[in-house]
């Protein structure tokens, strides 16, 4: 063993090599070897070759030479060492620059072991600098920080953990300074090595670390680590646990080089927010390091002693970060209850604890304002039992009805509460929002209601008024609509001073979305516009191509003789609202109109239909229209069956709501649109009362009574479904059909028909009064009365042509779940009151369906189930 020999240049002046060992199993450490004239540093050279030698912990500059020079080593007898050691300005040159001569460069080594055998060189947590200066005279191929013999297969050289630091020589351009040209690689490998100075490190070497060391001095050489160093912790695994200094080295972790700059990788901290966490939610932990995380991240096992408290079984810290975080989650039904959360790094662990306070709830649910107006939109309001935790909480939110809330509300960390918005349609209603989070939620009902009237200018016409001198204030009001709705604009209003005008205004203007154009009387005063001077032929007339969002409200329109109000081509969004329109040729014409409602409109002795909408060629007819609570009675027809009450030729989601239709020689209800939904509507003393010509509609909760022709109710569509349900049909005078399905139609047909009444009470009708036709390819009926005492040879006749005749039917022939035969018990049928008495036989008969409200706008259901017709018995 030679150590702790000091060399200075006086005593080598007789000396080739500082330190020439020529025997095996030997160790070179603690040794300072300075500045030799003649070569090199330490040589190891004998035969047979050397093994089993460790070279470390020693400081070797100012070399001629090599500062390490392995120069004739068998490691397949025993291993080769080579650590702790700095080797400074090395490689100087100056002795022999043949090709045969010896290496110019920090470190070199020659491998004389037996072909076919191959022995481990470890060269480890060593600091190269300034390797290479003969390159600054002359391009000598051996000079570099490492130089390692051609043709030496019996060795394998691992680098690992070590800085060079090679700074750039005159011949560097065409020298490798790192490895030189002539050395044998193929049992080369590396773990994480540090190369600066001349260009990236070796590109084979996939862990190199490519930046300046930021040594504390290296002019000076002080080869310690300065702050920030990308030396620090970015060493692989090693087995060296002292420095050259004998600070402790961590085995992960460790820094580059021979100096360890800090101490040993350690767990410093562990906590959560919040420290007492609902069910369903999660916490944010923070790990705290000794020190940042070296190259490649550092492994940290997580477990938590609660079941109900998950956290991910391994945190990785980055490179050079010496915190991080990670979430623990309390599962949807967490009891209440701790949960100690464990970090472990080795052997060392530490602990931190959580508090599960168990399921979260929501508390309340709440909007401002309520009710709110269509079309605008409330703040809505959700509050939590506890304050959220740490990654706050989503609540899902849902809605029954028209109005847009999004799916789901965030409250954020350390709060009890967030809002949303509830944006609603044009359409009042009222609204059932839901609000839900863990295992707990809350609803609430949000009313929307007729809007304000909208913002905008006031003009105003009057029937003193004047169309030249007038500028439609209310001091100098235009004489008729026609010049007003010339010079209106979106949101304005038009006000009607009151009295009667002889003139039939004609539009071409149009509102915006959200801003139409409003006509209507002035502060409550009385407005009609009468046709009866034949001044103009028409009331009303919308005929710009494209004349859109106007309300109309609060007038009559008479006696003119074509249509009271008509739309003549696409016209979209337009509301009628509480309007007479009395003995006009037509009540109201659209052609074609999408999202317009009528509300409160009632058209009284037409002479020809009440409303219509018929539209032009390939137009789409009327869509997403809604009728509410309006009529058309005594439509005269001009006797003829094809003028109806309500009439729609096209059309795709009609709604009506609270409609009367009565007296006409056409039909009651002529509906031709898909997607048609009547509920709570009244139909009597028309050819047909109800004509359903396309699927996929429904009618609920309704009253048909006394067809002249051909049935109350008939109904066809193919390929789709028509739903009958709660509806009252009754016979008293007619002679016709009262319920015929699919006659005529195409197969396919599906009928659902459930609670209804059926009944004929005329005695002069003798015929069925029941026809499921043929068509009806899916027939699912249920619970429905059927009675006609005066039926002589069949009530009701199936799909299959099978009649079946009271007796049948209470045999229970007919194969209906439910199915009934008798008198319904009505109060009055000769004064035409069709709900029921006491003890009727439809009371608690139906089979529960979705309908809240009956015809009279009672709830449904008042006894042990709902009643079947269209009336719930209340005593």
């Amino acid at each position: 063993t030679f150590s702790g020999m000091a060399s200075t240049t006086a005593t080598l002046t007789r000396s080739f090599h500082t330190l020439n060992l020529g025997g095996s199993s030997s160790e070179i450490a603690w040794n300072l070897l300075v500045d030799n004239p003649a070569c090199g540093g330490i040589r190891l050279h004998g035969s047979p070759a050397l093994h089993s030698v460790r070279v470390h912990d020693n400081w070797i500059s100012g070399q001629r030479c090599a500062g390490i020079d392995l120069s004739a080593i068998d490691p397949t007898l025993g291993p080769i060492e080579i650590y702790n050691n700095v080797v400074t300005r090395a490689g100087r040159g100056g002795y022999s620059t043949s090709a045969t001569g010896h290496a110019y460069s920090c470190l070199a080594a020659q491998g004389l072991g037996p072909a076919g055998a191959i022995g481990q060189v470890r060269i480890e947590h060593n600091t190269f600098h300034d390797c290479s200066s003969v390159l600054n005279t002359v391009g000598e191929p051996r000079s570099a920080a490492f130089h390692f013999a051609p043709a030496q297969p019996s060795i394998a050289i691992h680098l690992a953990n070590n800085i060079v630091s090679q700074p750039a020589y005159v011949y560097s351009a065409i020298r490798n300074t790192y490895i030189s040209s002539y050395s044998y690689t193929a049992n080369l490998t590396a773990g994480a090595n540090l190369w600066w100075g001349d260009g990236p490190g070796p590109a084979q070497f996939p862990l190199n670390v490519n930046a300046d060391p930021n040594f504390a001095n290296s002019a000076g050489e002080d080869f310690h680590l300065g702050p920030g160093s990308p030396a620090r912790m970015a060493g692989a695994a090693t087995t060296f646990s002292l420095d050259f200094e004998d600070h402790v080295r961590p085995a992960a972790g460790a820094d580059l080089g021979a100096f360890q700059a800090g101490a040993a990788l350690q767990l410093a901290a562990l906590s959560c927010t919040p420290a007492n966490l609902p069910a369903g939610q999660a916490a944010v932990c923070q790990l705290a390091l000794s020190q940042p995380a070296p190259a490649g991240g550092v492994s940290v096992a997580l477990r938590s002693s609660n079941a109900a408290l998950t956290v991910s079984p391994e945190l990785i810290v980055p490179p050079g970060q010496s915190i991080a975080a990670f979430s623990a989650s309390a599962s949807t039904g967490a009891p209440a209850g701790p949960a100690v959360i464990t970090a472990q790094l080795g052997p060392a662990t530490l602990t931190t604890q959580i508090n599960l306070l168990g399921p979260i709830l929501v508390s309340s649910l709440s909007c401002s304002p309520n009710p709110v107006p269509a079309g605008a939109s409330a703040t809505c309001t959700v509050t939590l039992s506890t304050p959220a935790a740490a990654l706050g909480v989503t609540v899902s939110l849902a809605s029954s009805g028209p109005v847009t809330i999004p799916p789901s509300v965030a409250i954020a960390a350390g709060l009890s509460s967030a809002t949303f918005p509830a944006t609603t349609t044009t359409t009042p209603a009222t609204v059932t929002i839901t609000a839900s989070a863990g295992t707990s939620s809350r609803s609430l009902s949000l009313a929307i209601i007729a809007p304000p009237p909208p913002a905008g200018r006031s003009l105003f016409v009057s029937t003193s008024g004047s169309d030249s001198s007038g500028d439609g204030s209310i001091s100098r009001p235009w004489a008729t609509v026609t010049k007003a709705a010339a010079a209106a604009l979106p949101g304005d209003i038009i006000y009607l001073r009151g009295g009667v005008y002889t003139h039939g205004p004609v539009i071409y203007s149009s509102g915006i979305p959200g801003k139409p154009i409003t006509l209507k009387p002035y502060n409550g005063e009385s407005v009609a516009f009468d046709g009866s001077s034949r001044a103009s032929t028409r009331g009303i007339q919308l005929s710009g191509k494209t004349t859109s969002d106007w309300v109309f409200e609060d007038f009559t329109v008479r006696n003119f003789l074509y249509q009271g109000f008509v739309a003549w081509y696409r016209n979209d969004r337009l509301v009628l609202r509480n309007l007479r329109l009395e003995r006009n040729g037509y009540g109201v014409t659209f052609f074609s109109s999408n999202g317009s409602r009528m509300e409160n409109v009632h058209m009284l002795e037409s002479g020809y239909s009440g409303f219509s909408c018929s539209p032009h060629g390939g137009d789409p007819g009327c869509v997403d229209l809604a009728v509410t609570d309006s009529s058309a009675i005594r439509t005269l027809g001009g006797n003829s069956t094809a003028y109806d009450a309500f009439g729609i030729e096209k059309g795709d989601r009609i709604t009506f709501v609270r409609c009367v239709a009565a007296g006409g020689p056409g039909d009651g209800f002529d509906i031709k649109a898909t997607n048609a939904h009547l509920d709570r509507v009244a139909a009597y003393n028309n050819r047909n009362n109800l004509k359903l010509w396309n699927g996929d509609s429904s009618v609920r909760n309704s009253l048909f009574y006394d067809a002249f022709a051909d049935a109350n109710v008939t109904a066809a569509s193919t390929n789709s479904t028509i739903t009958l349900e709660n509806n009252t049909i009754v016979n008293v005078s007619g002679l016709g059909y009262q319920l015929r399905i699919a006659y005529g139609a195409a197969a396919g047909t599906r009928l659902v028909a459930r609670n209804n009444i059926v009944v004929n009470l005329n005695p002069a009708l003798t015929s069925k009064i029941v026809h499921y036709d043929k068509s009806i390819s899916d027939l699912q009926v249920a619970n429905n009365l059927y009675y006609s005492p005066s039926s002589t040879w069949g009530v009701l006749c199936g799909p299959d042509s099978t009649c079946y005749a009271p007796s049948d039917l209470l045999a229970g022939k007919w194969k209906e779940a439910g199915a009934l035969y008798g008198d319904p018990a009505f109060l009055d049928p000769s004064a035409r009151l069709f709900q029921l008495k006491a003890g009727s036989l439809a009371i608690d008969r139906g089979v529960a369906i979705s309908s809240i409200l009956d015809l009279s706008g009672s709830p449904r259901v008042y006894g042990a189930a709902i009643d079947l017709g269209a009336y719930e018995w209340r005593p």
